[in-house]
């Protein structure tokens, strides 16, 4: 289901376009340090107790995947996101 009205979305795609490159690599990088801070406080939230390489760790799991995490990460097996 859309919540966006054709004629909106294609004003949204026009200005979109006009971004200059810089400018939409900026965009980016903030959109993604807000997820990484977003992860992170969900982490904590969920895990008041956790230490900060308790919260290392649970974040890299959500980020690698619980298969790719054990092979990199062995020794903190335990820690849950």
């Amino acid at each position: 289901m859309k919540d966006t009205l054709p004629e909106m979305e294609r004003i949204q795609i026009e200005l979109l376009r006009k971004i200059p490159p810089d400018r939409k690599g900026k965009i980016i990088l903030e959109f993604i340090e807000f997820q990484r801070k977003l992860l992170i406080e969900g982490i904590k939230a969920r895990h008041p107790e956790y230490s900060e390489e308790e919260i290392f760790y649970a974040f890299k799991r959500v980020i690698l995947g619980d298969k790719l995490y054990e092979k990199v990460y062995p020794e903190a097996k335990n820690v849950k996101p």
